[in-house]
């Protein structure tokens, strides 16, 4: 019985740990930290970190781990009706098929270029995306597919489905934010990064403009000529030195990653998160 005793005292400790930290997700908490499965609970630890030195910025350019790990992948193999939670016509659901024909198993660039196509053609559609439906922390990747294949989309939606679609074909991902005001990081403007393995980086794609990149957004914005056209093509200035980067690596341990590359900002940053 006492044996019993030392046994079970250890493992309930354990098991009431993880029910706290992974706020009643056990299963999901455990292969999030054992197998780095998708985490589609609520976090239960948040840390901030300010990249402050190249030094750091090289590494989380170059280190695949930095990636996102909320949201599972879609399952294009399921029949259509059975992907999308979203309420919809048929005429919706064709669209829908359609888009995930045009994208899947292609590469990055040519994934933006149609995604990019489709989000411009709807623009002024005059459909919207039903309220409940995307944005929470166990939203169906493919329901940000749907909205881009059927109605008018802004950035944070075009990325998550970009995501979507690279998660599909094996690429890690992350979410970017750009904020123009360090002192409220807001998120003036979304956009992604996938990890290249030829190039062993990641790179950033900015979907809402068409924009197929070949570094990663932390050098971005100290490239003048890069932040300019990418500038025009918006029509506003999302792109400026000192904006803030926000990169939100969302899990069950949660790191949110605050970068900028104007001295100004970054004291602004270390005095608020550092």
């Amino acid at each position: 019985m006492n044996r019993l005793v030392i046994y079970a005292v250890p493992a309930l400790l354990l098991f009431g740990g993880l029910l706290i930290l992974s706020k009643g997700r056990v299963f999901s908490f455990y292969n999030y930290l054992v197998y780095s499965a998708p985490y589609e609970g609520n976090t239960a630890i948040t840390k901030s970190v300010v990249i402050s030195t190249e030094s750091d910025k090289s590494v989380f350019i170059s280190n695949p781990d930095f990636q996102d790990f909320s949201r599972r992948s879609p399952d294009f193999d399921k029949p259509l009706k059975d992907q999308i939670n979203a309420p919809h016509t048929a005429a919706e659901l064709q669209r829908y098929g359609w888009l995930v024909g045009r994208v899947r198993d292609k590469s990055p660039g040519e994934v933006v270029r149609q995604v990019y196509a489709v989000h411009l053609a709807l623009r002024h559609s005059g459909r919207k995306i039903d309220p409940g439906v995307i944005g929470g922390n166990r939203s169906a990747p493919e329901d940000y597919i749907f909205y881009v294949a059927n109605a008018e989309t802004a950035c944070g939606t075009v990325s998550e489905a970009v995501i979507a679609i690279l998660k599909a074909q094996g690429y890690k991902t992350r979410l970017v934010i750009l904020a123009h005001d360090p002192a409220h990081v807001v998120a003036n403007h979304v956009l992604l990064e996938y990890f290249d393995t030829a190039k062993k980086r990641w790179v950033m794609l900015d979907p809402t403009v068409g924009y197929v990149g070949t570094d990663s957004v932390l050098n971005a914005l100290s490239n003048n000529d890069l932040s300019n056209r990418l500038n025009k093509s918006h029509g506003i200035a999302h792109y400026k030195r000192r904006s803030t980067i926000l990169i939100d690596q969302r899990g069950g341990l949660r790191n949110r990653f605050y970068y900028s590359s104007h001295p100004r900002s970054l004291r602004t940053l270390f005095d608020k998160f550092g």
